[in-house]
Formats: C-alpha cells, structure tokens, sequence
C-alpha cells in the first residue's frame, strides 16, 4: 500500500519538524518499507512501550492509514496489520475497543 507508506513517512517528517523544539519525544513508525514490518506483535509492542513510558502530562498521537473490517461476531472495527487474516480478524487484527 504504497500510499499509506507515503502518508505515514510524511507525517512522520511533518511531526519532527513541528516537535523539534521539544525535549522529550518518541516517534515510532511502522510501514512496509523498513525492516520491522507493521506485523501485529510489532504494533502491539510499540503500543505497550508508549502506554507505559507516558505520564498523565504526556499526549499520546497514534495515526493509522490502512484497511479496517467491522468484525460481525463481536461487532467491533479491528485495524488491518501486515498479518491481518480477514477470516480471523479477532486474533489476527488490532481492535479499536
């Protein structure tokens, strides 16, 4: 999906540029052109080390550009990974809930 590459690289760069003055930032990114591929656990990881890192006085921005299901059997939207099985998205996918 080579849009979302380009959208993700983009904002990326748009995000260093607005935060250069800032002296405590992470910025993590995920997509099909580096070596960690936007795989489930990787995301998932990446979530938990921002979740824990962050203090109450932290802002926390997640940008996703991809696909998303509805998932009917537990009516919830699960984001679309590298991995992401449609026949399985429940396990394979990352919910929004």
């Amino acid at each position: 999906m080579n849009y979302c590459v380009n959208d993700c690289q983009e904002l990326k760069a748009a995000l260093e540029s607005a935060t250069k003055l800032f002296t405590n930032k992470t910025i993590i990114i995920h997509h099909d052109n580096i070596p960690e591929s936007p795989l489930l656990d990787v995301v998932k990881n990446s979530l938990n080390q921002l979740v824990t890192q962050a203090t109450k006085e932290d802002t926390i921005l997640i940008y996703f550009s991809g696909h998303g299901f509805l998932d009917k059997q537990i009516q919830q939207p699960i984001l679309c990974l590298k991995n992401t099985q449609t026949n399985n998205l429940a396990t394979t996918g990352l919910p929004l809930a």
